[in-house]
C-alpha cells in the first residue's frame, strides 16, 4: 500500500534542458490494453489520480461557463465524470475513454449513482470508448472540457488540442492536469548508467503545453507545476501500483520482451537503496493548465490553418454593372 505525501507549493519551473521535440509518440493499440488491464484495480491505485482531480474540481467554483454539455476527457472508470455530473446536474456529461473495460466502469458507475426517477429528470451520463485523438462530438456543442492526467497519453497532441477546440462553444473552457518531465525522476536518476533510455514517456514541460495550446487557438493559457510524492514499500507496490493505473511503457519502439528475471532484480535492488524509514519516496511533477475558446469563435482550422475573417463588405460597386 502507498502513502502519499502532498506538499502544495506552485511554483514557476526552474531552467531547464532545451525542450524535446513535440512528436512523443504513443503506441494507442498499447495504451488501450495496458487501461484495459488496468479496469478492475484502478480504484485501489487512484490515490494519485483522485489528489490531483479535487484540486482541479475546487477550482471549478471559480469558473462560469456558456451553454453547452461537460466532456471528461480520458474518464477512467468515471468516479470523476459523476461528480462533474453532480456539479452541473442540468448539463449533459459525457465521459470518454480508449479502454473498453475503463468506460463498462464508468458506465456502471453512473447507474450506480442515479434512482430510476431521477433518469427522467436531469441527463444521464454517457460514456464514449474512442481513441483520445478521434473525437466523435459535434463541432461547438461543448462548454468544458476536462481531463485528469490523460493528456500526456496523446499520439498527436497538436492535432488533438485543434480538435478539442472545434469542439468548444466561444467562452468555453480546457481544463487539465498531466505530467511534467521530472515525473519519477529517481527511476531517471537510476537507470543514467545503463545504456538506452529508460522505459518511460518523454512528457512535455509545461511552457511547451502553453505554447501548443496558443497555436491551437485558445487564449489564456494558464499554467502551474508542484511536486507530489508517494512512497513505497518496496519495488514490487511500485510497479503494481503503475499497472494499476495502466501507466506502463507504450512507446512505439519499446523492446517487445521482458527484462530477464536477473536484470529485473538487479533494478529493484537498486530501488530498494533509495529506501528512508522503510519507504521509497518517488517524485511526480504534476502540471495544471486551463485555457478558454475565443469568444469570437476558431481562430484556426483542425488542421491549424489560421482563419480570416473580413468583416464590412457590403454590395455596393461589388458585382454590379454600370449603368449605360
Amino acid at each position: 500500500m502507498m502513502s502519499l505525501r502532498v506538499p502544495h507549493v506552485p511554483s514557476p519551473m526552474a531552467e531547464r534542458s532545451p525542450p524535446q521535440s513535440q512528436e512523443y509518440a504513443v503506441d494507442v493499440r498499447a495504451l488501450r490494453r495496458h487501461r484495459d488491464r488496468a479496469a478492475d484495480g484502478f480504484r485501489a491505485s487512484a490515490v494519485l489520480a483522485d489528489e490531483v482531480a479535487a484540486r482541479m474540481f475546487e477550482r471549478l467554483e471559480m469558473v462560469r461557463l456558456p451553454a453547452g454539455e461537460v466532456l471528461d476527457f480520458g474518464c477512467a472508470d468515471g468516479v470523476w465524470t459523476e461528480r462533474l455530473r453532480a456539479r452541473y446536474p442540468d448539463r449533459q456529461v459525457f465521459g470518454l475513454d480508449p479502454a473498453l473495460r475503463l468506460c463498462r466502469a464508468a458506465g456502471a458507475a453512473g447507474e450506480g449513482g442515479t434512482r430510476w426517477w431521477q433518469r427522467w429528470s436531469r441527463p444521464a451520463t454517457r460514456v464514449v470508448c474512442a481513441d483520445l485523438d478521434a473525437l466523435p462530438f459535434r463541432r461547438e456543442t461543448l462548454a468544458l472540457v476536462w481531463s485528469n492526467l490523460t493528456v500526456h497519453w496523446l499520439a498527436r497532441p497538436e492535432r488533438t488540442w485543434r480538435q478539442l477546440g472545434a469542439l468548444l462553444r466561444p467562452g468555453g473552457l480546457l481544463t487539465f492536469s498531466t505530467f511534467g518531465p521530472d515525473t519519477l525522476r529517481e527511476i531517471r536518476q537510476l537507470w543514467r548508467d545503463r545504456p538506452g533510455e529508460p522505459p518511460l514517456l518523454p512528457l512535455a514541460d509545461m511552457h511547451n503545453v502553453g505554447d501548443a495550446l496558443v497555436q491551437a487557438g485558445f487564449t489564456a493559457p494558464v499554467m502551474d507545476m508542484e511536486m507530489i510524492t508517494l512512497t513505497y514499500p518496496d519495488f514490487a507496490a511500485f510497479v503494481a501500483d503503475l499497472r494499476g493505473q495502466g501507466a506502463t511503457d507504450a512507446r512505439p519502439g519499446r523492446p517487445k520482451g521482458l527484462a530477464s528475471p536477473r536484470a529485473w532484480a538487479r533494478f529493484a535492488e537498486r530501488f530498494e537503496s533509495l529506501r528512508v524509514d522503510g519507504r521509497t519516496a518517488i517524485s511526480f511533477e504534476i502540471v495544471q493548465g486551463h485555457a478558454w475558446w475565443p469568444e469570437g469563435g476558431a481562430r484556426k482550422t483542425t488542421d491549424g490553418r489560421d482563419i480570416v475573417r473580413i468583416h464590412g463588405l457590403g454590395t455596393r460597386g461589388v458585382g454590379r454593372p454600370g449603368r449605360g
